[in-house]
């Protein structure tokens, strides 16, 4: 039988949503108000909008869902109660965060479940990357041995008083890794928000977090992958055999397979678990790497050879990184280059690769000044720290021939 075209899947960012979604999980954000030290994170004042954070596979678009109205006239009329309240305080432009009406908490509040929920619709790759534990008690340095696994073997005993064997807590390479806080803020004064700015000109400045936020976080796993320098036994060169450019791809992808399978854990020195592979291209490789991987190969005469499809290659990523450019200077996340490729084992089928996460995506309002002096205002922030080596191995520079990633230049 014939093998069908499209049984291994290109996974595109709409893709990433959806198995997001379909897992029905909920996506956490923080509203920490006045106290960033409470390690509780922000629950929706209005018991209406909790479904809206909790959501499934097939659920509508935020912006197109009836929810969406409804909401933003909700925050319409909270920031028109807000402004009313400091009118007729006679506030004017100077006022405080200690003076803020009650409402205010409430306004801000919704501005952060509409930026939560506009993540869930962004494709945020990395709990399918890495395995990703949410800490909100993590200290500033974590220790490599608190991301990986403790281990331990069975002896026989008599049971007579002897002892039994212990496991052991700290394996692996020996240090630590430091959360770091990443942020943006909204330039604009409190004033600007309340009295001169169009109530949906605040959904575009949650589209601006949110796809900030995305970018980095993907550029903190996916673009590692992508920047590392990979040793000649993580590194597959195109085939030069094949007698058409489709039978090279074939088999330098098939080249790529063996060699990712014969890499070995660092700690352990047994080989890796490579049963299931993902493999990340660039867009405009996208399409003819799916073919090849599926069997469907061109013989250049315009006629279809069929092969056995490589079955080990469970998803393919087109990824292309982002580019953002705020006034004269501009922020640029890699993607796949065209003739590149790789491929790895992700984390979340085992390969250690780790994300301890202590802030998520984090809406905080404060006092003072969070820019200036004179001014008081939100940012977003979020706060995790990452150790990789192990997944990176010899090219980290851990054991030879260990590792789960494996570069490949096409033909």
């Amino acid at each position: 039988m014939n093998p069908t075209i499209n049984s291994i899947k290109s996974f595109y960012p709409a893709d990433v949503v959806e198995r997001n979604l379909a897992r029905g999980g909920r996506f956490s954000s923080g509203l920490f108000a006045d106290d960033v030290k409470k390690d509780s994170l922000g629950e929706a004042i209005d018991p209406r909008y909790n479904s809206s954070v909790i959501v499934k596979a097939g659920s509508p678009k935020w912006e197109q869902s009836p929810k969406f109205d409804e909401f933003m006239s909700d925050l319409a009329k909270k920031r028109n109660a807000v402004k009313n309240a400091l009118t007729a305080q006679g506030k004017g432009a100077n006022f405080n965060a200690a003076q803020f009406p009650s409402d205010y908490y409430s306004f801000v509040n919704l501005l952060r479940l509409d930026i939560t929920r506009r993540r869930i619709e962004a494709a945020d790759m990395t709990n399918l990357v890495a395995q990703e534990t949410t800490r909100l008690d993590a200290s500033k340095s974590i220790l490599f041995d608190e991301f990986l696994p403790f281990v331990g073997a069975f002896e026989e005993f008599k049971g007579r008083g002897d002892k039994v064997p212990m496991m052991q807590h700290k394996t692996g390479k020996e240090g630590s890794a430091l959360v770091k806080l990443y942020g943006l803020g909204d330039v604009r004064t409190l004033e600007d928000e309340l009295f001169d700015s169009d109530i949906y000109s605040l959904s575009k400045v949650a589209d601006a977090f949110v796809r900030a936020f995305v970018a980095l976080r993907n550029d903190l796993t996916i673009g590692k992958i992508v920047g590392y320098t990979y040793p000649a036994n993580q590194s597959q060169v195109a085939d030069t055999t094949g007698a058409t450019y489709d039978e090279k791809l074939y088999l330098t992808i098939n080249n790529a397979i063996e060699l990712l399978r014969g890499l070995i854990d660092p700690t352990t020195l047994l080989p890796i678990d490579a049963s299931r592979m993902t493999l990340m291209c660039a867009y405009a490789d996208e399409r003819k790497i799916n073919r090849v991987i599926n069997g469907q190969l061109d013989n250049s005469k315009g006629k279809a050879i069929n092969l056995q499809p490589l079955t080990e290659v469970t998803e393919i990523w087109p990824y292309k990184g982002d580019t953002i450019t705020v006034g004269d200077r501009k922020y640029s996340y890699a993607g796949v280059t065209k003739g590149t490729a790789f491929l790895f084992v992700p984390g979340s089928y085992g390969a250690p690769n780790y994300v301890v996460t202590k802030r998520p995506l984090t809406y905080e309002t404060g006092r003072g000044d969070l820019f200036s002096a004179a001014r008081d205002g939100q940012i977003a922030y979020f706060g995790q720290a990452q150790y990789s080596d192990e997944f990176f191995g010899e090219a980290a520079g851990l054991v030879s021939g260990s590792g789960y990633v494996v570069k490949i230049t096409l033909p």
